[in-house]
């Protein structure tokens, strides 16, 4: 006799057909992943044995989230336009242009505006799956949705640091296998069989509207832009100022982010059942602990290094995801392209500003300063939730009988 529950089947049925409709654009990301997590790395080891000074690999870091925010800004008058499909291919050209510019070219000052039209399609790229999974998603499936994409991301993000032990990171052969992962992206959207989301006319909203929303996506995706962009952006320099080598580096980024991988689902499913904003919190006290043990442990030994590192990045990775499945429960169908946007617009904020803050912190610090300055963001990210979760109740769901996201 089974004991699996009608309801039960039900929801798995539904997550199976869902996930059927978002294959194409989980087969992208995995060509998305491997092109965008080994080109951070990339630039940083790059400007690092050119000896360019932190505070300017900071400043390249920050103007890559300056594109990223005019990204988040047009990439939904393009899916207006175009539509999602058409709308990937757009946007993974840019890219392509990017990374072939920055392999003909190696003045920083030069790659410091390079960076910008990356960040831009990034931004466009992002949208486009995001809204298209949020889309397909209803709300008793979207944390797990999301979870399944976040490790798909993860589990290329993971490896793709792997690269630079592979491919001698200071030629330019990387930037040209990045180019070809870019271009890759581009075939599974554009040979699917399903169509573009329909859902009428779409709102437009800014970030003061999202914010009456959902206070806490749009401050937790603020700080955790600060966070993984500083701890990617400014790891090359923490690694060479305790004397290890790229190599030590590809190891130390594919651990993070396999940490990160793996807490994905589990927190995932279980936002899907105790609410969104619990685990919100839990994830950062995580996250909080891993940047302490590395204030006072990581800088003792490699392994030590990895632990809080891993730590760290199992709360940080899996946060956005809670983010926009927080805000997704809250919205209509018209207003998912807005909120998307919104949220990657203010992840991106926070990403122009953790590279450089990151930067000045370790500048006046010493390598201690990077953990440090992920403990402190974190922390005030940990009092803002506490905070939110004293002044409204986190929003109802609706009747099971409806796949219509839950009213705000």
């Amino acid at each position: 006799m089974s004991t699996t529950t009608p309801h039960a089947s039900g929801q798995d049925d539904k997550l199976a057909r869902q996930l059927r409709s978002i294959a194409p654009a989980l087969i992208s990301v995995v060509f998305l992943e491997f092109a965008i997590s080994s080109f951070i790395p990339l630039v940083g080891v790059q400007l690092t044995l050119r000896d360019v000074p932190t505070t300017m690999i900071g400043v390249i870091g920050s103007a890559y989230f300056i594109g990223f925010i005019l990204g988040g800004m047009f990439a939904a008058r393009v899916l207006d336009r175009v539509g999602h499909i058409r709308a990937l291919s757009v946007f993974a050209i840019i890219a392509i242009d990017s990374a072939l510019l920055m392999a003909l070219f190696s003045d920083p000052w030069i790659w410091l505006f390079l960076r910008m039209p990356s960040g831009f399609s990034m931004a466009g790229i992002w949208v486009t799956i995001e809204t298209w999974l949020n889309h397909k998603a209803t709300r008793p499936t979207r944390g797990r949705l999301f979870a399944i994409y976040m490790v798909v991301a993860g589990a290329c993000s993971s490896c793709a640091p792997l690269l630079l032990r592979v491919v001698d990171p200071a030629e330019i052969t990387l930037f040209l296998i990045i180019a070809l992962f870019y271009a890759a992206a581009i075939v599974p959207m554009a040979i699917t069989r399903e169509s573009n989301p329909e859902i009428g006319d779409r709102a437009r909203f800014g970030l003061i509207t999202l914010y009456g929303i959902s206070p806490l996506s749009v401050v937790a995706c603020f700080g955790n832009g600060m966070c993984v962009t500083g701890f990617s952006s400014l790891m090359p320099v923490y690694v060479q100022k305790i004397g290890l080598t790229p190599a030590d580096l590809a190891v130390l980024l594919f651990s993070a982010r396999a940490g990160g991988m793996v807490g994905q689902y589990p927190i995932g499913l279980i936002s899907d059942h105790v609410g969104r904003r619990p685990v919100i919190l839990a994830v950062l006290l995580l996250g909080l602990a891993g940047a302490l043990f590395g204030v006072f442990f990581g800088a003792q030994s490699f392994w030590l290094l990895v632990a809080a590192s891993m730590i760290y990045a199992t709360a940080t990775w899996p946060l956005y995801a809670l983010c926009i499945s927080y805000t997704g429960d809250n919205c209509r169908p018209q207003d998912l392209v807005a909120a998307n946007g919104g949220l990657l617009l203010t992840w991106a904020i926070g990403g122009i500003i953790g590279p450089t803050a990151a930067g000045w912190t370790v500048e006046l610090l010493g390598h201690d300063g990077l953990f440090i300055f992920l403990a402190a963001v974190l922390g005030v990210l940990v009092l803002f939730t506490l905070f939110r979760m004293t002044q409204r109740t986190a929003a109802a769901p609706r009747p099971k009988t409806t796949d219509e996201p839950a009213g705000g």
